[in-house]
């Protein structure tokens, strides 16, 4: 009996210690990826603002997970555009099309149901002398859950970031193969 007390105690201290050093940790999160496209930000622009074209580059398609299902309201570009989604490898969610200037910026709500996570994703269309320099962040609020801060210190840029940087690098693929079989 005395084993299970302290037993009970120690769980108690650990989960204690759990969420107190969770108040200390940060309740916002942000991470940023970039790559240089040998195009004009005309040609990537699209790519970014057509939400059905998220299929042909992104690396969450459903090569990943067969029961990927996209779904899309009567407007699939611009501002108000939305791309939902079903997976049961990847949760649902929505993504929306908050605010476009063509060729330069475009701003994203991402909405997971399975997590409540709301973020927001910035991309950024820089002209540079190599070609488009295509910016992507993104960011979010946390709240006070204490296990959904220590998800998102321990596991999501790294989780994230490897899915992203495939994704700019499926549509550089893209983009600069359909360049290069112009005449």
């Amino acid at each position: 009996m005395k084993i299970l007390k302290i037993s009970g105690f120690i769980i108690l201290g650990l989960l204690f210690l759990f969420v107190i050093i969770s108040l200390f940790m940060p309740d916002n999160y942000k991470f940023k990826r970039k790559i240089i496209i040998k195009a004009e930000p005309e040609e990537v622009f699209p790519y970014f603002e057509d939400l059905s074209k998220w299929e042909e580059w992104s690396a969450w398609t459903k090569k990943r997970d067969s029961t990927l299902r996209f779904s899309y309201r009567k407007k699939v570009s611009g501002t108000g555009a939305v791309q939902k989604w079903t997976s049961k490898e990847l949760g649902n969610g929505s993504l929306t099309i908050e605010t476009s200037h063509p060729v330069k910026m475009l701003s994203y709500s991402l909405e997971m149901d399975d997590t409540q996570m709301k973020s927001k994703i910035d991309i950024n269309l820089v002209l540079t002398k190599k070609g488009t320099e295509v910016r992507w962040e993104m960011s979010g609020m946390l709240g006070f859950n204490p296990a959904f801060r220590w998800y998102v210190f321990l596991f999501l840029e790294k989780y994230l970031s490897p899915d992203i940087e495939e994704g700019l690098t499926n549509l550089k693929k893209i983009i600069e193969t359909k360049k290069s079989n112009l005449p």
